[in-house]
């Protein structure tokens, strides 16, 4: 399965019973999540706009959230 770079942004209910918008993006294969308050916030925050940094165990690429 082949993703080039999309990302969606979702409203859900955490356990706590707090709504949060999860941005759910794919950036030259690699899937990056992460969580807000606002979907403000989630919008404004463009998902090629993460830097990476190699991860110690594999040498592979993550996000430096």
């Amino acid at each position: 399965m082949r993703h080039e770079s999309s990302f969606s942004v979702s409203r859900f209910k955490k356990r706590n019973g707090v709504f949060s918008f999860l941005v759910d993006a794919y950036l030259n294969g690699n899937r990056l999540r992460r969580n807000f308050k606002t979907r403000e916030e989630a919008a404004a925050e463009p998902p090629t706009g993460h830097k990476t940094e190699p991860n110690k165990v594999g040498g592979s690429s993550r996000p430096s959230w």
